[in-house]
């Protein structure tokens, strides 16, 4: 159905579903009569009373069918043959797609855009012989006369005390002006959009899986450097490594000072890696890691940026003869 514009998912999931079928919908402008896929986990669930026998509609793609007034329709359990045609389309155009890469001679792109913008111009040539069929098709739709559906979920999470927020059974980190805060988050299908009220903040990449988190160190490092005796048995200390020279570096400074001592020059480092980034520190505390001696965070700091050293300029004194006459003549005066 979606003749024009291709959608690409990153998961086989709902709103990947709702996604597609809108974008699809929306460059067609018109509505079929019927949606039929086959049983994925996206539209449909396994029967608790029937395990691996039959499946039912999800609530979720019943809503959508009755948004869009469609009839949703499914092949059976385990025949996947009877959706040979969809299958063979998926197959010729994996089929151009690779022989269309191979004429480029590079399967490298420099932004996610490039590639869309490649994979719609193979889809396009391809459409461009079936216009009569898709005016065919068109004459038997109905017009589309509804607003698109949300292809987002919304979450109302509270700022933790550690500057995360769970969504999803997923843990992420957010700055820590926003501690005690409760965010409007988006969820959706490749990101989450985060809303203090209605002012748009930022925008966080979605994490697959489940239990995972993405934790930015320039986040937490504050409340770390208040309660530096968290960081050993911190959940999601693996982010706060933003490479293997700051996981030496750790190592060195625990090994050199001790444990509590050497944690807190490591969390310095991290600050400063959040002001300067990580990587102008990391060069620096490559050097600093073939050095034979003890050294701390402030010695990291001093070679990255050195302390500026104020210099007192004194005015040019040029002496005035005629100041020294008058004193002389005053000397003189006194003394008759």
């Amino acid at each position: 159905m979606n003749y024009y514009v291709p959608t690409r998912c990153i998961s086989e999931s709902f709103l990947s579903l709702v996604t597609g079928l809108q974008a699809a919908l929306g460059q067609l402008g018109k509505c079929p009569l019927h949606l039929g896929t086959d049983n994925t986990s996206a539209a449909t669930h396994e029967l608790e009373q029937m395990p691996g026998r039959e499946r039912a509609y999800n609530s979720d793609y019943l809503e959508l069918c009755t948004h869009y007034d469609l009839t949703p329709l499914t092949i059976n359990v385990g025949c996947p043959h009877e959706h040979g045609d969809v299958e063979s389309q998926n197959r010729h155009l994996k089929r151009r797609l690779a022989q269309h890469l191979i004429l480029r001679g590079s399967r490298e792109f420099a932004t996610l855009a490039d590639y869309d913008r490649f994979v719609l111009g193979v889809v396009r040539a391809a459409n461009a012989q079936r216009q009569k069929r898709l005016a065919e098709e068109l004459a038997c739709m109905r017009p589309l006369a509804v607003e698109r559906l949300a292809e987002y979920r919304e979450y109302e999470p509270v700022v933790s005390s550690h500057s995360l927020i769970r969504v999803r059974k997923h843990t992420y980190s957010v700055p820590s002006r926003l501690i005690g805060h409760t965010l409007r988050v988006e969820l959706h299908e490749a990101e989450l959009k985060v809303y203090l009220a209605r002012d748009f903040l930022f925008s966080l990449p979605r994490l697959r899986g489940d239990r995972g988190a993405l934790v930015d160190f320039r986040h937490v490092i504050g409340a770390l450097l208040r309660k530096p005796g968290a960081f050993v048995h911190y959940r999601h200390r693996e982010a706060l490594y933003p490479g293997t020279v700051f996981r030496a570096a750790h190592d060195r400074l625990v090994a050199d000072h001790g444990e509590r001592p050497g944690v807190i020059e490591y969390l310095q480092v991290l600050k400063l890696a959040s002001e300067q980034t990580v990587e102008r520190v990391e060069p620096v505390l490559q050097a600093h890691l073939a050095l034979v001696g003890k050294w701390r965070a402030t010695q990291v700091r001093e070679a990255l940026a050195p302390a500026a050293r104020k210099v007192i300029e004194l005015a040019g004194l040029t002496p005035s003869l005629a100041a020294y006459d008058a004193l002389l003549e005053g000397e003189v005066a006194h003394v008759g």
